[in-house]
């Protein structure tokens, strides 16, 4: 009913924590709903993120780790065929290059072209290729090289109206019938077929870990990153000037304006190196896992704005139609735009004492400094 997303949306303790979703432990940027074909795990921390993950979300943060070439040969292959047009194949291929050198490649591979369970029209269609190098995997140096490409080009859901569903009320004091009216078919589209979500995304890394002795081990890790996003998509709100009732005893002359035509073409880029040292030791007879490091981080976006979205006529409440025409649909950039850049140096030191199996303390202090830069 107007609030409306094309990436994803996670709320975490009641806060929006999209922004704080980690790749291999570095902050992956743009508002896209991401694919799970090359994560090998997720891990969730609901708590206080400030100290661990700098500048984030005040409630917690989630990491995905990526899947890494390994000394294990295996192929996996995967076709899922299902509900709303469900079509779906991946495969994952492990090979071992050398195990004396202790180096490996591993491939992922995904192809999606699907509708949504439920819902007319929304449609979601990707493909990606995720290639990874391993190298001196038996040796105490160890060097990661990992890509990923992935494109996407859906139909994004604006949702559906409230009306009839519990707790619904009137937005007009003057159309108290509103409160008791049908709820609408949650199939139904109250889009235009004419909306689109394109997504690209790259992602370089290069990750070097040293063990420097059995206890203590020094790792770096650097990325480039760069996402693009351009949507047009139809939303609504089902206030009292939007939905017009002429026949108060004829649900079918009902309408909705579908007056919120929002559009997207942004760009968002990262450069990023971190280093850290974890190391475990004894002090005053317990156990400590120490981990320090220095992150340096440098993140631009940039966005467009256009003119020509077009407009659309209001949509039958109860059989809206998304193949009405759209008037005026020319998309051009009109010449706005804005451009803004933060750069991040920040340094960190964690230490978690483990008291008994049962009890542990864990402290931690981080110190981030960023400047940014803005233009419009």
């Amino acid at each position: 009913n107007g609030s409306t997303n094309t990436g994803d949306a996670i709320y975490m303790r009641g806060f929006d924590s999209s922004g704080s979703i980690y790749v291999d432990g570095v902050r992956d940027l743009g508002s896209i709903s991401r694919d799970l074909f090359n994560i090998e795990q997720i891990d969730v921390m609901k708590a206080s993120a400030g100290t661990d993950s700098g500048r984030s979300a005040p409630t917690g943060s989630i990491n995905l780790s990526s899947k890494q070439a390994n000394l294990d040969e295996a192929q996996v292959y995967s076709a899922s065929i299902g509900s709303a047009q469900q079509r779906r194949l991946s495969s994952d291929t492990n090979f071992v290059l050398s195990r004396e050198n202790g180096s490996a490649v591993r491939l992922n591979l995904m192809a999606q072209d699907s509708g949504v369970v439920g819902r007319n029209q929304v449609k979601n269609q990707r493909w990606a290729v995720a290639p990874a190098f391993s190298f001196g995997l038996n040796t105490n140096t160890k060097l990661f090289v990992n890509y990923l490409h992935v494109q996407q080009d859906n139909v994004p859901d604006g949702g559906v109206p409230t009306i009839g569903l519990p707790g619904y009320s009137s937005p007009d004091s003057k159309r108290p019938f509103l409160s008791t009216a049908s709820k609408v078919d949650p199939k139904l589209f109250y889009g235009s077929a004419k909306d689109f979500d394109q997504v690209q995304a790259d992602m370089f890394t290069v990750k070097l870990e040293h063990q420097l002795a059995e206890q203590a081990k020094l790792s770096n890790i650097t990325r480039i990153g760069k996402t693009s996003q351009h949507y047009l998509l139809t939303a609504f709100m089902g206030n009292a000037t939007n939905l017009l009732t002429p026949s108060a005893s004829d649900p079918s002359t009902w309408t909705l304006a579908r007056s919120i035509r929002t559009l997207k073409d942004q760009e968002n880029e990262i450069l990023t190196n971190q280093t850290q040292l974890a190391l475990d030791t004894q002090l005053f007879g317990l156990p400590h896992q120490i981990l320090g490091g220095v992150e340096l981080i440098h993140e631009k976006q940039n966005t467009w704005a256009y003119a020509g979205t077009g407009t659309l006529p209001a949509a039958k409440l109860y059989a809206p139609n998304p193949f009405d025409l759209v008037t005026g649909l020319n998309l051009v950039r009109n010449g706005a735009f804005t451009r803004g850049s933060t750069t991040t140096m920040s340094t960190y030191i964690f230490d978690r004492i483990e008291l008994n199996p049962a009890w542990a303390i864990n402290t931690g202090i981080r110190l981030d400094h960023y400047n940014t830069d803005y233009s419009a």
